[in-house]
């Protein structure tokens, strides 16, 4: 009883660190509350009118439903870094664009090669974001995705984002360990 108890438990370990999660953002209002959340949590993205000094995160300018995109130093490209952690677990990252200078958008695994590029044009109003999806999908995790070109940052909006992540091979330990105190509790 004792070794299928512990076969069973490895079995779900394994599935519980294969397994993954979706994320997404869609900048809804109040366009702030996003701060709140993953993408702005694990990331340098910032609003570009905090950026360029207004401190109003509610401020989406003229785009009704996307973010004005910007790294924090509006110097032509806009370099998004996603911490260590949560890049080396993103599996995928997807989003809608509008882009009203010509760029070209950069995915970086974590070991810093480029594994997808992606040339992006032709913004236009009203600010849809479902005409065009880029993707990276990577097995080594994604640090950071440089929409590249001048003028990006604040020209470029993003919306309808979303992330597959694996939980961290350290969670499948806790779980193993987890399931032997319960079975040690048990006796």
């Amino acid at each position: 009883m004792k070794n299928l108890l512990l076969v069973s438990l490895v079995a779900l370990t394994g599935l519980a660190s294969s397994s993954s999660a979706q994320l997404v953002e869609e900048f809804g209002d109040p366009l702030g509350e996003w701060r709140n959340r993953w993408l702005a949590q694990n990331s340098n993205l910032q609003n570009y009118y905090v950026a360029s000094g207004n401190a109003d995160e509610n401020n989406r300018g003229n785009n009704p439903t996307g973010l004005w995109i910007s790294d924090g130093v509006n110097s032509g490209g806009c370099d998004v870094l996603f911490n260590s952690a949560f890049g080396a677990s993103l599996t995928s990252i997807e989003f809608g664009i509008e882009s009203f200078t010509g760029i070209t958008i950069r995915f970086y695994d974590m070991a810093g090669v480029e594994f997808n590029s992606v040339a992006a044009s032709g913004g236009n109003f009203p600010l849809e974001h479902d005409t065009i999806i880029f993707s990276g999908v990577s097995s080594n995790g994604i640090s950071r995705i440089f929409f590249d070109g001048s003028s990006t940052e604040g020209n470029t909006s993003i919306d309808n984002v979303r992330a597959n992540v694996v939980p961290a091979p350290g969670m499948a330990g806790l779980v193993a360990v987890g399931g032997l105190m319960a079975i040690r509790r048990r006796r």
